[in-house]
């Protein structure tokens, strides 16, 4: 008599469990990384914004989320000047409104250098400055090997190996 078995190792019960396991695990890894990118990425944009009384790198800041499958951050700054930053301006007048008039220190003014006072002036506008662009690419690199990071350990673990540690 011939016989002959087939088995199916893990069994669909224990498939199941560490798809359910590793899931719940995804998603705390995923947020972490998530965090830890997202602190990463700030300091970057903050590296790369301008600089003038250092109170606009300060509002540089993040959130993580979840929403559905998804894990991610937005980033934030103050406003209405990061767009001004980031889309820059054109030529506009500038008048007094609390005061009557604006304070201008000149180095080469008109009578030579001093303190200047004027109802208005036309501001000449700034250029763009997408230093958010910047710090995106050089946060990129980094950001895609965590993400890959991740799924190598998923895979492990729905295999039922050992991950290291995680990601």
């Amino acid at each position: 008599m011939i016989e002959f078995e087939i088995k199916a190792t893990p069994t669909l019960r224990d498939m199941q469990g560490r798809f359910a396991s590793a899931n719940a695990e995804l998603l705390n890894v995923r947020r972490d990384l998530m965090r830890e990118e997202g602190r990463r990425f700030v300091t970057l944009a903050q590296d790369e914004a301008p600089e003038r009384s250092g109170e606009f790198k300060r509002s540089i800041g993040f959130r993580s989320f979840v929403e559905s499958d998804a894990v991610g951050f937005r980033a934030h700054m103050a406003q209405p000047l990061g767009n001004f930053i980031l889309g820059g301006t054109r030529p506009h007048p500038i008048s007094a409104v609390r005061g009557m008039a604006l304070r201008f220190f000149w180095s080469e003014g008109p009578q030579g250098p001093g303190i200047y006072f004027f109802k208005s002036v036309n501001h000449p506008g700034t250029s763009a400055n997408p230093f958010i662009a910047r710090a995106y690419r050089k946060w990129r690199p980094h950001g895609q090997q965590a993400l890959r990071r991740i799924s190598t350990w998923y895979v492990q673990t729905i295999r039922g190996q050992s991950a290291k540690r995680r990601p």
